[in-house]
């Protein structure tokens, strides 16, 4: 097991852009008029919508859900989403969550919340299964 420091990497947010987000996912947005599909699986067997409430400033851990896409819009407070790479859970990067963002699969993520509340909407699969990542040491995420 390996010891966290006490001083956690501290992160410059990145704005929130589709050219980077890219990578983790899909920052989720329309500018036509009507029903716009924003994201389609058809082999998911149902759907969760939930209320996160993130209280931690300081990320220790990372998650990732191998199978399924998980979408986040922030609800109340500020949020900070943490994403890094499927093949490089220590490569992070910081972004304000001032869009609704549907993350891919195998993606590594968490949320922060700079003030020590914040409330984020969730939708995913029913059914998720996920995987943890213990960082070697902990991130937190300024502008």
């Amino acid at each position: 097991m390996r010891e966290q420091s006490a001083t956690p990497r501290v992160l410059a947010l990145r704005p929130l852009a589709a050219d980077w987000f890219g990578a983790f996912g899909a920052v989720l947005q329309s500018d036509t008029p009507g029903f716009v599909p924003l994201l389609h699986q058809p082999q998911a067997a149902g759907w969760l919508a939930a209320i996160n409430t993130v209280v931690d400033r300081c990320a220790t851990t990372l998650h990732r859900h191998p199978d399924t896409h998980e979408c986040f819009v922030a609800w109340n407070g500020r949020t900070v989403l943490l994403v890094a790479p499927a093949h490089a859970p220590e490569q992070v990067s910081a972004t304000l969550l001032d869009a609704p963002v549907c993350i891919a699969p195998q993606v590594w993520h968490t949320l922060l919340a700079p003030s020590g509340f914040a409330q984020v909407f969730i939708c995913e699969n029913a059914t998720v299964t996920g995987v943890s990542h213990r960082l070697a040491m902990p991130i937190t995420a300024r502008p």
